[in-house]
């Protein structure tokens, strides 16, 4: 889809946005006037901004929105945020959270272009496939909806849409509109530094850190070797990781990874064992069966202690999709291990 200007209404791109920032021109057109515009809160529909008081100010403020709001331009994706706003651990993002991030960057410019700027979402239109369209009136309340989902396809479709919606306007200079300007951009060695991630593991999860971000247990083709061994092995760092899943039977268990094996690779009467052999410390595991909000133990084990590691086998159905859990006994963690084979 190609998107048309609209001579009836004015945007910018979110680009634009957060390229100017702030000023000291109250008259300017930016990021910061357009929170303060907007009562200095941002709902993203997966969170509102501020999350919490960033300044040194003690007053959470359009200032905290703002530097929480910078981050999802200014900062990775695909990475989750920590205590303080860093992301210098480099924790890996899911699919969900990286989506969630770039939804946010298009949903602030077009908060901006709506509130700042006067622009109905109904008044501008787009070329969708040589016909004129209006975008929905409601385009915001969209795009919040969808970003509280769990899946990330609507989230990615809506973050297209925006994107069209924030560069369908004229984009020759601002005048007469609520007496703003267009002033001097702002480099990234100004706004990155001071743009602090709010999303941490627990509202962006990385990858295994929940049910809804499990990795599915996929065997490899070796197309050299029909009868070669199907062998799935992966690894995650339990020390950003949270306690999301249900306490297994065999013990108290604490922080977890998930991975997932859905029906299409779990067909009926398939057998699985799954090991954690080489992680760094004592680990455990457990199988639940069913959807991430309605979940069946189907085994757990905690045998050995120590770093020996632990293995379970079990079959899956064909039906349900079942989760693969490693955590640590009496709460431990490190780095887990795990090696999944099947006939």
């Amino acid at each position: 889809l190609v998107s048309s200007a609209s001579s009836q209404v004015v945007t910018r791109t979110s680009r634009f946005w957060f390229t100017h920032g702030y000023s000291s021109d109250t008259n300017c057109a930016t990021l910061l006037a357009a929170i303060q515009h907007n009562g200095s809160v941002l709902n993203l529909g997966f969170a509102t901004l501020p999350t919490a008081n960033r300044t040194a100010d003690n007053v959470v403020n359009a200032n905290d929105t703002f530097v929480e709001a910078l981050s999802f331009f200014w900062r990775a994706s695909g990475r989750t945020g920590e205590p303080g706003g860093s992301q210098s651990a480099k924790l890996k993002a899911s699919g969900l959270c990286t989506a969630r991030k770039k939804l946010a960057v298009e949903l602030i410019a077009a908060i901006a272009n709506v509130s700042l700027l006067n622009t109905f979402p109904g008044n501008a239109t787009y070329n969708n496939g040589g016909t004129i369209t209006s975008f929905p009136p409601n385009l915001i309340l969209q795009a919040q909806a969808a970003g509280a989902g769990f899946d990330a396809v609507p989230i990615r479709s809506i973050t297209a849409l925006l994107k069209k919606f924030n560069s369908s306007g004229v984009t020759n200079d601002i005048h007469d509109i609520n007496g703003l300007n267009e002033c001097s951009f702002q480099p990234s060695k100004v706004l990155r530094p001071i743009s602090q991630d709010p999303m941490l593991q627990g509202t962006c999860p990385g990858i295994n850190n929940s049910c809804i971000a499990a990795q599915v247990v996929a065997f490899p083709n070796d197309t050299n070797n029909v009868f070669a061994p199907a062998v799935f092995t992966s690894s995650a760092s339990l020390i950003g990781f949270t306690n999301n899943m249900p306490v297994p039977t065999c013990n108290g268990g604490g922080r977890d990874a998930v991975w997932q094996i859905p029906p299409n690779i779990g067909t009926a009467g398939r057998q699985f064992t799954v090991y954690t052999d080489h992680s760094n410390f004592n680990t455990m595991l457990a199988v639940w069966s069913g959807t991430c909000s309605n979940l069946t133990q189907v085994t757990c084990t905690d045998q050995n202690v120590g770093n020996g590691g632990e293995h379970l086998s079990f079959n899956t159905d064909g039906i349900n999709t079942f989760f693969i859990v490693g955590e640590g006994a009496i709460g431990q963690y490190g780095k887990l291990k795990i090696r999944v084979t099947s006939p």
